[in-house]
């Protein structure tokens, strides 16, 4: 939503905020993450679509009806709810009808004054302030997805060559790799990675049977991975060819490549030796490799993944 768009009436209106989530009891569509430590569940949030704009003006004393429908993870739902602008000030109520979803959303349908500027300047605010609170929970996953996928690769080409390098990027670098999936290489934050998937996740159907934190962390994780790949120069098949050279127990660019296009590429395209080579030799961009004995290096994996 772009609240710039947003003007008052002259006329006294109501301004109606329609609630983006309701919460439902989705039983074990999304496993054990709705549970208590008591093994009760959690209601979790659904996307609720509508048949009306999510913010519009409605002019005092006047109603009307509007229709949702949910297609979430474990949730197929629609149903409706009457609105009354009851007064052009202030006021919060939830409307019974929605009260009658199971469960009801803890988010009030609003009536706020809109006879000036004052509610949209409101509805301004709690956008801005909403945004920095998605991009400083993003901040946190982007970090533990870069350790995740840190470590990952580390122990990838530790399996295959017993080559270990306990840092692949410098703090420098894993600075920028964070900064660029976050808030992107231009001015306009929109423009990042995560911008981008912000944008997306407005659209109706963003979230049709999906859990919406684990589409955000999957989306975050994927752009950091590729981040983290493109930097350090590694090619895209590059798990799979350390894969393949351990499974026929070689390092030898000629032989690797050989398996390798035996099995990625039968019927078409050959992988080059150099970009074999790349999956194989690379190089870091922070500290030097070492040959480590194989028992240190499986504890320090082994206090990693801890």
């Amino acid at each position: 939503m772009n609240t710039e768009d947003l003007g008052a009436p002259e006329q006294a209106h109501a301004v109606l905020i329609l609630p983006m989530f309701g919460w439902f009891d989705v039983g074990e569509a999304v496993g054990k993450k709705n549970l208590t430590p008591e093994g009760e569940r959690w209601l979790m949030p659904a996307r609720l679509e509508w048949d009306i704009p999510a913010v519009s003006f409605l002019p005092v004393g006047q109603s009307l009806t509007a229709s949702w429908t949910t297609t979430a993870p474990g949730v197929q739902r629609q149903g409706s709810v009457i609105v009354t602008a009851l007064e052009a000030s202030v006021t919060k109520h939830v409307q019974s009808q929605f009260e009658a979803i199971d469960p009801p959303s803890k988010q009030a349908l609003e009536i706020a004054r809109s006879n000036g500027n004052e509610a949209i300047d409101a509805l301004r605010g709690s956008h801005t302030k909403a945004i920095w609170e998605i991009t400083e929970h993003y901040l946190k996953v982007s970090e533990e997805m870069l350790e995740n996928s840190h470590r990952k690769y580390r122990g990838e080409v530790y399996e295959t060559r017993r080559i270990w390098h306990e840092n692949w990027v410098d703090e420098q670098d894993r600075q920028d790799i964070i900064n660029k999936v976050i808030f992107g290489d231009s001015t306009d934050p929109s423009e990042s990675d995560l911008g981008r998937m912000l944008t997306r996740h407005m659209e109706p159907g963003a979230f049709h049977k999906a859990d919406p934190m684990r589409v955000g962390s999957a989306t975050i994780a994927f752009h950091i991975r590729e981040t983290l790949r493109s930097l350090i120069g590694e090619p895209r098949q590059g798990s799979r060819i350390r894969a393949i050279a351990q499974s026929i127990g070689s390092t030898n660019i000629d032989e690797v490549r050989k398996e390798c296009n035996r099995r990625l590429a039968p019927g078409g395209g050959r992988l080059s030796a150099e970009l074999v080579s790349r999956a194989l030799y690379p190089q870091p961009r922070a500290t030097k490799s070492i040959t480590p004995d194989d028992e240190d290096v499986s504890t320090k994996m082994a206090v990693r993944q801890i």
